[in-house]
Parts: C-alpha cells; structure tokens; sequence
C-alpha cells in the first residue's frame, strides 16, 4: 500500500472520501518478508486517522510459479 510513502496524503484522502460518503470500506495489506514493518505501522495509522472502526486484513503474499511471472 505505502511502498511509496509519498502517496501517503492520497491514500488518506481516498479513505476519508469513501467513509464520508458512508461506503463500506476495509484495507487489505499483502505482506512478504521485504516488507518493511514501519510501513505496516504507516498503514495501520493512517486508517485510525480517517476512522478506528474500518477493518483491516494482513494476506501473506501468494508466490508465483516461474510461468506466471513476468519477464
């Protein structure tokens, strides 16, 4: 979600658009081991800034086989 950390202010702006206009909203992390732990901490805060209540899921990252990767 965050790897670029400038887009922070868009990711909460997009956020706090969908929960004023009362749309159900959740947030879903994919996590692998390049992942960096603060951008999950970033993540995790943002989302309690726009609202504590909106759901929030963590998928490990499904590997690919060589043949569906790209070249």
């Amino acid at each position: 979600m965050l790897s670029d950390r400038s887009l922070c202010p868009e990711h909460k702006q997009f956020s706090q658009l969908c929960f004023d206009a009362n749309l159900e909203i959740f947030v879903k992390i994919i996590v692998s081991q390049r992942r960096d732990p603060g951008e999950l901490v970033l993540s995790f805060k943002l989302i309690a800034s726009v609202a504590e209540n909106v759901p929030k899921f963590l998928q490990l990252v499904t590997p690919l086989a060589d043949s569906e990767k790209f070249s």
